[in-house]
């Protein structure tokens, strides 16, 4: 019972990071249309948005599960990547290259640092 509650949460947190994903990217989609900002502002909401996404849904699935916030916070970033990876190749996605080797790294620890911080947090 205790494995389907942790399979849950993280399933939970995976659809929470993509959902605020989705939704904080349309809204970027409508500012960027409006404003005609640069390329580096973009970008840097684009990472902003990708951190932001990654840590609650790892927080989300952290308080759930309460043990190995490494593990789930390595899971959901992986996920996460795998995810945007499969969405942008709709997209016309770039081939694999060392920036995204690069980027799947950083998701991930991103991932490890937030599931190690909730969880001690919550000791």
């Amino acid at each position: 019972m205790k494995k389907n509650r942790s399979l849950f949460a993280l399933i939970s947190g995976v659809l929470l990071s993509v959902g605020i994903t989705v939704a904080a990217v349309a809204l970027l989609a409508l500012f960027a249309k409006d404003v005609n900002s640069s390329g580096t502002l973009i970008s840097a909401l684009a990472i902003a948005i990708k951190v932001i996404s990654i840590v609650a849904g790892v927080i989300f699935a952290s308080v759930k599960i309460r043990s190995k916030g490494w593990l789930v916070g390595l899971i959901i970033g992986a996920v996460y990547w795998c995810i945007c990876l499969g969405l942008s190749s709709f997209n016309g996605g770039e081939a694999f290259s060392l920036n995204m080797l690069l980027d799947a790294l950083l998701t991930c620890a991103i991932g490890v640092f937030a599931g190690i911080l909730t969880v001690n947090a919550l000791k």
